[in-house]
């Protein structure tokens, strides 16, 4: 004799078939369910209650365990860069007061900027244009990256060059 099970779609109740009549929903896995036995807890073995939590204690102490060795391992061999292989001729801020007897207000000239990485297809030129505006005049770009002068159109992929801000801007 088949179960009377609900239609969880419709919520028509009682059906006895295995698809229900008013939206067609098949009940028939719904049905095998409620025909299984039930089990409690109390049918298992006292041993077998607490084997589960037994089992995730340990593995959450071998997990730590195992954790904190990789750490340890890991931060045991980083790499140091040793300081005299660092280069920094990048320019570094500098303000200038320049005082002229014939006026009284100061002029301020500043050196600041951003470090960009050359992608492939870049040149001097394009990078101009893209961080001022235009192409023409390299010489910005040029007094903060002197290393690059009478190589502008050989730039290699991945190279870190200085973008000097505009005293405008500064």
């Amino acid at each position: 004799m088949n179960t009377k099970v609900d239609c969880p779609v419709c919520e028509r109740l009682a059906i006895e078939e295995d698809n229900c009549p008013n939206c067609e929903t098949d009940l028939s896995l719904i049905r095998m369910l409620m025909e299984l036995p039930e089990q409690s807890l109390n049918t298992m073995p006292k041993s077998w209650k607490y084997l589960g939590i037994s089992v995730a204690v340990i593995l959450f102490i071998l997990g730590l365990t195992l954790g904190g060795s990789a750490n340890y391992l890991m931060s045991k061999n980083e790499q140091k860069i040793p300081e005299s292989s660092i280069v920094n001729d990048s320019p570094s801020l500098t303000i200038e007061n320049t005082h002229t007897s014939s006026s009284k207000s100061s002029d301020l000239k500043c050196i600041d900027g951003f470090y960009y990485t050359v992608q492939k297809g870049d040149y001097l030129l394009k990078i101009n244009q893209k961080f001022y505006g235009n192409s023409d005049n390299l010489g910005f770009l040029l007094e903060g990256n002197p290393k690059l002068i009478k190589r502008e159109n050989k730039l290699e992929i991945g190279e870190i060059i200085f973008i000097p801000n505009q005293n405008k801007n500064c």
